[in-house]
C-alpha cells in the first residue's frame, strides 16, 4: 500500500461552506504517558475520546474532510468505526517531540487552504464553537490561530511576579490577564506554514488567538482531568441543549 495519507473511506460529507478548502486533522497516538491509552478511554458509555472528537468534527459544516492522523492500528480502526478518513503517519512520528514533524508530513499530503487541528483531549469543545473558530480563521491574515482562555489571576514565574507588583495587593478583576493556550483547536494556514523554514507554531506577527468559552477549556493531561471531563460531559448531557 501507499505510505502516509491513504484514505480508507470517502471524505465524510460535512457540507462545504464558502470557497476556502478547510480540512480537520485529529492527531492520535496510543502511547500517552500520564493517561494510559488515552484516546481509547471512554468519555461516556461506549464513546471513546477519539470517537467523540470525530463526532464533533463531523458536525462542523465548514469542514470539507475529517482525518485522523495516527500510526497505531487500534486507533486507525476506531477512526474508521466513527466514519473518519485515516492518514497513516510514519512510526517515528508517533514519538514524543514530533508534533511539528507530523504536522508538516500531514500538510504535505493534503492540499487545502486551512487545516484545523482538533484535539481529542478537549472533549467539552462544541461543534458550534468549532464552527466559530473556523470562521474566525478565515477572516484573519494569520498563519496560526490558537484556542485560548484569558486568566485573571496572580502568576509567578520562577519566584518572580508576572502580572502583579510586590508593592500592592491588586484586586483580581484589575489584573492584566494572561493568555493560556488550551489546545482545543489550532488553525494552520497551510501555504504560509509550509513556507516557514522552521514551521513555527508561534510565528512572529502572524499568530492570533480565539477566546474559548470557559466551560469548553478542559484539557485532559491526567487521570484527574479525565474524571473531571467525564463529570462535566455527563452534566451537559443531562442538562440537554442550551
Amino acid at each position: 500500500m501507499a505510505g502516509g495519507g491513504r484514505g480508507r473511506l470517502p471524505p465524510p460529507t460535512c457540507g462545504k461552506v464558502g470557497d476556502v478548502k478547510t480540512i480537520c486533522m485529529i492527531p492520535a497516538r496510543i502511547g500517552s504517558v500520564r493517561v494510559k491509552r488515552k484516546n481509547l478511554r471512554e468519555l461516556s458509555d461506549g464513546v471513546t475520546l477519539l470517537g467523540h472528537a470525530i463526532q464533533t468534527a463531523r458536525a462542523v459544516p465548514e469542514f470539507d474532510e475529517v482525518w485522523v492522523d495516527t500510526y497505531d492500528q487500534e486507533l486507525q480502526d476506531e477512526a474508521v468505526r466513527y466514519g473518519a478518513n485515516v492518514h497513516v503517519r510514519a512510526k517515528a512520528l508517533s514519538l514524543s517531540g514530533t508534533s511539528t514533524a507530523f504536522k508538516v508530513e500531514f500538510l504535505n499530503f493534503h492540499p487545502c487552504d486551512w487545516c484545523m487541528v482538533l484535539n481529542t483531549t478537549s472533549p467539552m469543545l462544541s461543534a458550534e464553537t468549532a464552527s466559530r473558530f473556523v470562521r474566525t480563521c478565515w477572516g484573519t491574515m494569520a498563519t496560526v490561530v490558537h484556542s485560548v482562555e484569558s486568566l485573571h489571576a496572580v502568576f509567578f514565574f520562577m519566584g518572580h511576579p508576572v502580572n502583579v507588583s510586590r508593592a500592592e495587593h491588586a484586586d483580581t478583576q484589575d489584573l492584566i490577564p494572561l493568555t493560556q493556550v488550551v489546545w482545543a483547536m489550532t488553525g494552520i494556514q497551510r501555504a504560509a506554514y509550509l513556507a516557514d523554514p522552521v514551521h513555527s507554531i508561534w510565528p512572529e506577527g502572524r499568530t492570533q488567538f480565539f477566546e474559548m468559552p470557559a466551560d469548553e477549556t478542559v484539557d485532559i493531561d491526567t487521570e484527574r482531568d479525565l474524571a473531571y471531563a467525564q463529570y462535566l460531559y455527563a452534566a451537559r448531557q443531562a442538562r440537554g441543549p442550551r
